[in-house]
């Protein structure tokens, strides 16, 4: 997860914000306790990347969902995508 954060902020030192972020959990026995932290781009309206283009907004909500995450003691591999805002 150090990882994660490392890129995202990487991310937002240049101007870019977290557009999307999938998870999955390290061991496939491993059930998921509560898929909230798994999917950033399938959140409530509002909280998606497309409508507010913030990386500000987008960094908090990762962190959020990171802290969930490892609330629940999960351990998890993410796939990230950065962007810019458009226009």
């Amino acid at each position: 997860m150090d990882l994660a954060e490392a890129l995202v902020r990487y991310g937002l030192y240049h101007g870019e914000g977290l557009r999307m972020m999938e998870a999955a959990s390290l061991m496939l026995h491993e059930p998921p306790r509560d898929v909230a932290w798994e999917i950033i781009g399938a959140d409530s309206p509002g909280e998606n990347w497309d409508d507010h283009q913030d990386p500000e907004r987008a960094f908090r909500l990762f962190r959020a969902k990171l802290r969930k995450a490892q609330g629940d003691g999960a351990r998890l591999q993410y796939k990230i995508w950065l962007g810019r805002r458009d226009g």
